[in-house]
């Protein structure tokens, strides 16, 4: 990792603690936000990877700046990247039926998150640990008072997760930016038997496996 994504991994890592320390004591909405706070800077040490090494070509800006979801769905795309290579790791020969289980495996690996991120409803939590919003009445909507230790452990964990994801290797960084890309919303499924998505997939896992690719 080159020193701005290390900055930008070292701030995950700040808000992670703090996270911790919020939990701790008691202070569980917030200690959720944080954690996903974490999360999206972790999302963020990606992008700005994937763009300084290549791995993404095209302008980045918008992902960056343009709201938080795109850099929360990156965790998505680390688990369905996993997937994908759990799925091939003892294939000698990578076929298409290869290519249409891997995609599958990895969908089944990385939507749940992707869809949490995709939906709002990552934000949604985390905004809930800010704001005490009103409802058309006025009243106060109390949805902070729901938020449990469970909760914020189970953010506090994927925060952990998305740091180790930005640290992770080349190579899986490598099907990350690719999944991200092709098939943008996981929870659709359908992009994942796409003819694009399979022939792009296709491609990666041969130079992986090939050794063309680090």
């Amino acid at each position: 990792m080159d020193e701005v994504v290390e900055e930008i991994v070292a701030n995950a890592r700040r808000l992670l603690s703090d996270a911790k320390l919020l939990a701790a004591n008691g202070s569980y909405p917030t200690a959720v936000s944080l954690s996903v706070l974490s999360i999206e800077e972790s999302g963020k040490a990606c992008l700005v990877r994937w763009k300084r090494g290549g791995y993404l070509t095209r302008d980045i800006t918008r992902d960056l700046r343009a709201g938080h979801i795109p850099k929360q769905r990156i965790l998505g795309a680390y688990l369905f990247a996993k997937g994908v290579f759990a799925a091939t790791d003892d294939v000698a020969d990578i076929t298409p039926e290869v290519v249409r289980r891997a995609s599958v495996a990895g969908y089944h690996a990385g939507g749940l998150m992707s869809f949490y991120a995709d939906s709002g409803a990552l934000d949604f939590m985390k905004m809930t640990g800010f704001y005490l919003d009103v409802d058309e009445n006025l009243e106060p909507m109390r949805w902070a008072t729901s938020i449990r230790l469970l909760d914020a452990e189970q953010h506090i964990s994927d925060a952990e997760m998305a740091i180790v994801m930005a640290t992770g290797e080349d190579r899986l960084h490598r099907a990350m930016a690719l999944a991200y890309e092709q098939i943008g919303q996981l929870h659709k499924g359908l992009n994942t038997t796409g003819r694009k998505f399979q022939e792009n997939l296709w491609k990666t896992m041969k130079e992986l496996q090939e050794g063309k690719l680090e």
